[in-house]
């Protein structure tokens, strides 16, 4: 998943999931999310899909180093996680997990 934001606001512009293409799997790229905007003003980083980007947009930060390399993502955004086991005799132990952001008051 490629997130987007703004290197001067460090504010969030977008986020798109990886895309099947030509058979395969892959990440989009800056340049084809984004054809006609002005890349020097964008920076982006790869994350594990979640929809936790998308869902609020408007709680994430960046934080750059001197070099302007995104070195921190955070969130004012509260996850729960679970994850439920699953095991028995002959067959072999599973798991998923889930991560729920909590509805907006």
């Amino acid at each position: 998943m490629i997130v987007v934001y703004n290197k001067d606001t460090k504010q969030f512009v977008g986020v798109a999931t990886r895309v099947f293409d030509n058979g395969r799997w892959r990440e989009p790229t800056l340049e084809e999310l984004y054809p006609n905007a002005d890349r020097t003003k964008l920076g982006y980083l790869y994350v594990e899909d979640s929809p936790k980007y998308a869902l609020r947009p408007d709680s994430w930060q960046f934080k750059l180093d001197e070099n302007g390399v995104t070195v921190e993502l955070t969130s004012s955004v509260e996850t729960i996680s679970v994850t439920v086991s699953a095991s028995a005799e002959g067959v072999k132990e599973g798991s998923l997990s889930f991560e729920f952001v909590p509805p907006e008051e």
